[in-house]
């Protein structure tokens, strides 16, 4: 019985360490109007990370039907994040360290 717990906790601790290697992390949420409302087709670039000890990315996702994005392959670091479309130009800085979610309502 023993056995079994060492094993499980081995196991327990390598998943969480694997997903903690850079450059598998992803960035997503929704973008929405002030009513809630999804806003399709809205670009979503996030650049950097600011302080690159490696080469800076660019990625960039446009919204679907139901206003979500999701963009991948990042680093953990400060990005700026911008959001354009539709006469809007939203630009922020965010850290990202884990997989992370957030929500853009213009």
């Amino acid at each position: 019985m023993n056995f079994f717990k060492i094993a499980l906790l081995s196991f327990s601790l390598f998943a969480t360490t694997a997903s903690a290697f850079p450059g598998h992390y992803t960035l997503t949420g929704y973008v929405t109007n002030t009513f809630g409302q999804p806003l399709t087709n809205m670009y979503v670039c996030v650049n950097g990370p600011v302080q690159a000890p490696v080469f800076p990315v660019t990625q960039c996702a446009f919204t679907d039907f139901s206003g979500f994005y999701a963009v991948s392959y990042l680093y953990t670091g400060t990005y700026l994040v911008s959001v354009q479309g539709y006469g809007i130009g939203y630009n922020q800085y965010l850290f990202l360290n884990f997989n992370s979610f957030y929500n853009f309502r213009f």
